[in-house]
């Protein structure tokens, strides 16, 4: 039985021509790669986790893990994405991924299976529609009203963490776990606690927002556009979590921050702070990602 067979069996699915089953890998990233499934009548999106966090976390010795693991419950490790999913689907104004079935293979393999949407990528094609800075701003003013529509879907519970707290503990986990050979000293690695002191004080003492229900990965590369610019979908909520509501303004450097920010609804004068905050989020998610999570 090949991965696709073995897939669709494991979701439950018919596949009554098994040999024309054509399986493509569309994309590679940090977590999971991506294939395209089609034939027998389908034509859906695999996401494949060849690991598990959920068990290297648990075991670690070091608690700040779980920390991290809390702040950056991500699917499929810590939820489930169809899950995040329906909840967005609420207030969502554009189409978002269908869920067909999530679980695990028979070798450990996670799998998440979904419908798959129309629309153009994020690649040459869609930077060429949205060039010009005219389509720039349409296209980041577009952003900031989904995103506002997004984080409406969950923003009503009180916050579940200290995240100021939270995210300094999953910094200074990341300068401990950087190996001698990065860091060249204990006093180079002393330095860099210290200037990550720093920095978490900075946060604490700026507005993040409200806690919400974020996206984890707002990027236009994880857009479907129309022929017009238009947004047509939002795509790949595997990095989705809880957090301050700009936890999902890390991309904030590749769009028209003011317009953004304007349809979002945060006032234009915090456009510095909204920067600083995107900045702040991204070097969090790399320390979660790379240097917390990862396996070694």
């Amino acid at each position: 039985m090949n991965l696709a067979e073995e897939v669709l069996a494991a979701a439950g699915l018919p596949a009554p021509d098994v040999a024309a089953l054509k399986l493509e890998k569309i994309h590679t990233g940090s977590l999971s790669e991506v294939f395209r499934l089609t034939g027998s009548g389908w034509d859906l999106v695999l996401k494949l986790c060849s690991f598990d966090l959920r068990e290297g976390v648990r075991r670690h010795p070091d608690a700040r893990l779980r920390t991290a693991a809390r702040c950056f419950s991500i699917p499929p490790f810590f939820s489930s994405e169809r899950e995040r999913i329906e909840i967005f689907r609420k207030t969502s104004g554009v189409a978002l991924p269908e869920v067909v079935a999530e679980g695990r293979l028979d070798g450990g393999l996670t799998f998440t299976l979904m419908k798959r949407l129309e629309g153009i990528g994020w690649g040459r094609e869609a930077r060429a529609i949205n060039r010009p800075r005219k389509r720039k701003r349409a296209l980041s003013a577009a952003m900031g009203r989904l995103l506002r529509e997004l984080h409406a879907a969950d923003r009503s519970r009180p916050p579940t963490e200290d995240w100021p707290l939270a995210y300094a503990e999953i910094l200074h986990c990341e300068a401990d776990r950087l190996p001698s050979r990065v860091v060249g000293s204990e006093r180079t690695r002393f330095d860099l606690h210290r200037r990550l002191a720093r920095v978490a004080d900075r946060y604490r003492r700026i507005d993040p927002g409200p806690e919400v229900l974020a996206h984890g990965d707002f990027h236009p590369s994880n857009l479907l556009v129309a022929p017009d610019g238009s947004i047509r979908a939002l795509v790949d909520f595997g990095l989705s979590s809880r957090g301050p509501e700009s936890l999902d303004f890390r991309w904030l450097s590749v769009l028209d921050g003011a317009e953004f920010l304007r349809e979002y609804g945060w006032d234009a004068s915090r456009l510095a702070d909204a920067r600083w905050l995107g900045a702040f989020h991204e070097m969090l998610w790399e320390a979660g990602l790379s240097q917390v999570f990862m396996p070694t």
